[in-house]
């Protein structure tokens, strides 16, 4: 099964005004219905987890092209695919975009850094060991977005947690279940949530949270867009 939680806003944005003023779209919804169009770049990549206490291997964009959804691409579950896109408009100051798989031991570690930084995890998977994630941000700003994270156990308790943050103007921008139970990921049942906050939005957010199989979850699609999800 997977997890899927949707927000609109309060009231729905206006995409033509962010536009008009030069502002860049918010990250936090990977600039869902900004642009026309992505442009696909002509690469892929693969990575696996590191052995425990090694650095895993990280590839980084600064500009107007961004890493996509995360993929899992080896037969064994313990990889991930990536592919790099550009917009097909220039971006205001441009994106710092970051993709990685490290050992499971540096999840905690690695999350921080990209707080630190300003970046938003905007995918994370969990294998047996390891992690792969994809953190993007603006470029020369570490303030704009401020994140943080926490583990919920099941989907009520989900739900709860988006709308609470939602109130507070934040958004959970990625999900994760877990690979293996560690101190550093969630357990049986429980789900790593990561949410964040734009320093110059004071809007507030609705969420609905469903779960099912990847066909059930794109019957709903339709429904939930014409109420302004996304």
């Amino acid at each position: 099964m997977i997890q899927q939680q949707w927000l609109r806003e309060q009231p729905p944005a206006e995409v033509l005004q962010i536009l008009v003023a030069g502002l860049v779209p918010d990250l936090r919804f990977q600039w869902t219905g900004a642009f026309d169009s992505y442009q696909y770049d002509s690469f892929n990549l693969t990575i696996g987890t590191p052995p425990a206490g090694t650095e895993g291997p990280t590839f980084s964009y600064t500009g107007n092209i961004h890493w996509g959804p995360l993929n899992i691409s080896s037969p064994t579950g313990d990889g991930w695919g990536c592919g790099g896109f550009g917009v097909a408009l220039p971006l205001v100051g441009g994106t710092r975009s970051t993709f990685t798989a490290q050992h499971l031991d540096a999840l905690d570690q690695r999350l921080d850094d990209f707080g630190s930084q300003g970046l938003i995890v905007t995918s994370l998977d969990l294998s047996v060991e390891g992690f792969g994630v994809v953190a993007t941000g603006p470029v020369g700003n570490t303030t704009e977005y401020s994140s943080s994270r926490g583990i919920v156990t099941g989907l009520d308790a989900l739900a709860a947690l988006g709308t609470a943050q939602g109130q507070q103007g934040a958004v959970i921008t990625a999900l994760a279940t877990p690979g293996k139970t560690s101190a550093n990921a969630p357990g049986t049942g429980q789900i790593l949530a990561l949410w964040s906050k734009r320093q110059s939005d004071s809007r507030t957010y609705e969420v609905q949270v469903v779960s099912g199989t990847p066909l059930e979850l794109s019957l709903l699609l339709p429904a939930l867009g014409q109420q302004g999800f996304v």
